[in-house]
């Protein structure tokens, strides 16, 4: 065998970049990335078209386009800093609050609201304590993680007891189906009423889908 043919033979294989490029991965970070500006444009595109009603009025408009930066920018962080908390986060401030700012622009009716007196003062307040909030709950999720978890990457992460965790969503299913019907949280002990907080449909699958 000729020395250029050992030389060949030990060469590295590079890898092909069209196979990484092709391979599968989902990042929810660059869904949200995409779906928070998309909401916020609509949001400002419908208050210039219907203006202010019962629930809304410009004050709440500049509250929710400074909720959609102060998102945008965890997302841009949390794509160099891995936390699947701020996801969470972020998922639910984008889909449940943002969104809901837009629908009320659009369809000012609400059958939960009409029974208390509401007005967009209410709306004000409750983007302002989210904005600070949120400024708390960020700082301390990204305070916690420590350089060396940081560079460890998020792809070399494997869940160490998925079976486990299809158990539990499972069993708190079960719980959030049959309560009424074999149990009453008037029956439980006082002790135990808070824990029923986390039983939540949306809080277990969130938390699974995370994991």
């Amino acid at each position: 065998m000729t020395d250029s043919a050992m030389d060949l033979s030990a060469a590295p294989i590079a890898p092909d970049a069209s196979v990484a490029w092709c391979a599968p991965r989902v990042d929810f970070n660059s869904i949200l990335a995409v779906l928070n500006p998309l909401i916020a444009i609509a949001t400002l595109i419908a208050y210039d078209q219907v203006g202010v009603n019962a629930y809304v009025d410009g004050n709440t408009i500049l509250l929710t386009m400074l909720l959609a930066v102060q998102t945008q920018i965890v997302l841009f962080i949390e794509r160099r800093r891995r936390e699947p908390f701020v996801i969470l986060v972020t998922f639910t401030l984008i889909l449940y609050y943002s969104l809901r700012v837009l629908t009320l622009l659009l369809v000012p009716v609400s059958y939960v609201m009409d029974r208390f007196e509401y007005a967009p003062r209410d709306s004000n307040a409750a983007l302002l304590f989210m904005l600070v909030a949120n400024l708390f709950l960020y700082t301390g999720l990204f305070a916690r993680r420590s350089p060396a978890e940081d560079e460890s990457g998020a792809m070399a992460w494997r869940a160490r007891a998925p079976v486990r965790v299809l158990v539990i969503v499972a069993l708190a299913m079960v719980a959030i189906y049959s309560r009424g019907t074999f149990w009453s949280v008037d029956d439980l002990p006082r002790g135990l009423v808070f824990i029923v907080m986390f039983f939540a449909q949306s809080f277990i699958f969130l938390m699974s889908l995370t994991y």
